[in-house]
C-alpha cells in the first residue's frame, strides 16, 4: 500500500487533517509533514524560503508516495512530482491557491488575512511566486484528483478547471457549499473521492 501523504496549506497547521485521515483509516500508513516553524514547531534555519522547504519535505517523503495537499501545499506538491517523479505516484490537490497567477481566476487575495493570523510563522509562502506554465503541468504523468469547494473565494472553481484541462491524467470533483477548507468541514465526501481515485493504485 503506498504512503498518504499529507501537505498542510500555509497556516502548516497539522490538524486540519485530523477528520479526513479519520475517514481513511483503512489506508493504515499516513504521514503528515510538519513545516519546520510552523504550528508551533521548532524553526529550521537551513530553510528560508519555498524552495528550501520543497527540498525538505522531499527527504520526508518515501518513493512511489500519494501525496495529498490543501491549498499552498500543493506548490510543494507539484513542484516535488516535477522535480522527483520517483517520490510521486498520484496527486491529490485540494483547493490549490499557489504556482497559478490566481488574478485571471477572480480569486481574493489571502495574504492580508495571513499575515494578521499567523504573526509568528514564516512568510515563505506569502512572498513565493511560483508559476507553473502549461508545460509543466502537462509533463507531469501521474494521475491527479482535483477537489474544489463551489463556495472557495480564495481559490475559484476556475482554477480547478484550468488544472483540469492542462494535466494530462486529471479529474476533477466539485464540493457543492465547500469553502476554501471543506477538506476539514466536508471531510466525509472528500474522503469518498480519494477512496476511489486510489483504487487505480
Amino acid at each position: 500500500m503506498n504512503t498518504l501523504v499529507f501537505l498542510p496549506g500555509a497556516s502548516g497547521i497539522q490538524h486540519f487533517w485530523q477528520p479526513l485521515r479519520a475517514a481513511l483509516t483503512e489506508y493504515t500508513d499516513q504521514q503528515v509533514i510538519a513545516y519546520p516553524g510552523f504550528d508551533g514547531g521548532a524553526p529550521n534555519l537551513a530553510i528560508q524560503n519555498l524552495y528550501d522547504l520543497q527540498g525538505f519535505v522531499k527527504e520526508q517523503v518515501k518513493d512511489d508516495s500519494i501525496l495529498i495537499a490543501q491549498s499552498m501545499g500543493g506548490v510543494l506538491a507539484v513542484g516535488l512530482a516535477l522535480k522527483h517523479p520517483q517520490k510521486v505516484k498520484g496527486l491529490v490537490l485540494l483547493a490549490t491557491s499557489g504556482g497559478l497567477n490566481l488574478k485571471s481566476f477572480h480569486c481574493a487575495d489571502w495574504r492580508t488575512d495571513y499575515r494578521e493570523q499567523f504573526q509568528a510563522a514564516p512568510d515563505w509562502f506569502v512572498q513565493d511566486q511560483t508559476e507553473f506554465n502549461p508545460d509543466q503541468l502537462a509533463s507531469l504523468e501521474v494521475p491527479v484528483l482535483l477537489i474544489w469547494g463551489d463556495h472557495d473565494p480564495l481559490s475559484t472553481v476556475q482554477v480547478g478547471q484550468y488544472l483540469e484541462k492542462n494535466f494530462k491524467n486529471a479529474k476533477l470533483h466539485i464540493i457543492k457549499g465547500g469553502d476554501h477548507f471543506f477538506a476539514n468541514t466536508h471531510a466525509d465526501q472528500v474522503s469518498v473521492q480519494i477512496q476511489d481515485f486510489l483504487e487505480q493504485f
